[in-house]
């Protein structure tokens, strides 16, 4: 199979799962039991809606510090995203040969997704940054450095976010799912929610191996999101 139909199918069959963390992500830690959490969404969840307001998708450019140079990433801002207010941040990382913009135009449809579950008032607004972890662009050894030390915060320093972990996360699709848990799970001072979607062997780690390597332990204010599927 093709990698981009292969993206494609991966895309299709993980973006419910996106869904249910968007939800997690934006409720207040230990305000919701896991039976009351999503299982799957509405139909048209991932529909664009007229009629309703959306937000921004802005491409920016940061300072690295583990590759000494310029890299690219983008930003979704929430509908009315103000200064005035203060926001949540959802690093959010893409599938194995993918880019900062799939997310939002390769299929993945997070800023719809957001948008509807805005409008509908089923979350509080929040912001979602995607980086470029593409192994051709960055090896996965300097990763954790450049999203640690560099992205975050240049995120923290030009916009209206929180700065404490609670209101921080990490997530990711596919191969992006054992990066999110190894940056995520070993700097719990940094994120309170890590996430991943991904198949049962990703690479040369399983599901299994990456949580024992990386996750082990959390605590009351700790959220460890993982879903996956067999095939």
């Amino acid at each position: 199979m093709r990698l981009k139909p292969l993206i494609n199918e991966i895309v299709r069959k993980i973006v419910p799962a996106f869904f249910t963390l968007t939800v997690l992500v934006a409720t207040p830690v230990n305000s919701m039991a896991a039976e009351a959490l999503p299982t799957m969404p509405p139909a048209g969840y991932d529909q664009a809606r007229n009629n309703i307001p959306h937000g921004q998708i802005n491409s920016i450019t940061y300072q690295s510090s583990a590759t000494k140079s310029q890299r690219k990433a983008r930003i979704y801002l929430p509908p009315g995203y103000s200064k005035n207010n203060k926001y949540s941040v959802l690093y959010l990382l893409h599938g194995y040969g993918g880019s900062e913009g799939d997310w939002f135009t390769g299929g993945g449809a997070a800023n719809v997704i957001l948008d509807n579950l805005i409008a509908d008032g089923k979350i509080q607004p929040f912001i979602i940054v995607t980086p470029n972890a593409n192994t051709s662009s960055i090896s996965d050894s300097k990763l954790p450095d450049d999203i640690l030390n560099s992205l975050i915060p240049y995120i923290d320093s030009h916009y209206s976010v929180y700065t404490d972990r609670l209101h921080r996360a990490i997530a990711g699709l596919s191969y992006g799912g054992p990066q999110s848990y190894n940056i995520g799970c070993t700097n719990m001072n940094k994120f309170a929610y890590v996430g991943g979607f991904f198949r049962r062997r990703t690479g040369c780690l399983s599901h299994q191996q990456v949580i024992s390597r990386s996750c082990s332990y959390t605590s009351a204010d700790e959220a460890i999101v993982s879903l996956h599927w067999n095939q």
